[in-house]
């Protein structure tokens, strides 16, 4: 029973991830739609690999707890563009800033 329960919550558990990292990668895309100055570089044309450092200042990625979506959306949109980050690691990068009710 206890094995049947474990293998449930983790199949829920995988299903609400991939639920949360779709809407996510979705509210982002549209808000670069949105935005008349969202402009990223083709993915061919990035000098680096991704660093959470800039030659200016460490800045800390901001933390979501499920309150104040959009001010949090605009602080990540700004960590993008100052950090440069490629595409492919904003979904992850978002999730796992992720606390209390968020999580």
């Amino acid at each position: 029973m206890e094995e049947h329960l474990s293998s449930i919550m983790e199949s829920r558990f995988v299903e609400l991830t991939s639920s949360m990292q779709q809407t996510i990668h979705g509210m982002f895309q549209q808000r670069q739609q949105d935005s008349p100055t969202a402009s990223n570089p083709p993915r061919g044309e990035r000098s680096s690999p991704y660093s959470c450092g800039t030659r200016l200042a460490r800045l800390d990625f901001p933390r979501f707890n499920g309150e104040g979506i959009k001010q949090w959306m605009i602080h990540c949109e700004t960590f993008f563009s100052v950090d440069n980050t490629p595409d492919e690691f904003k979904i992850h990068l978002a999730v796992v800033h992720f606390e209390g009710k968020a999580l």
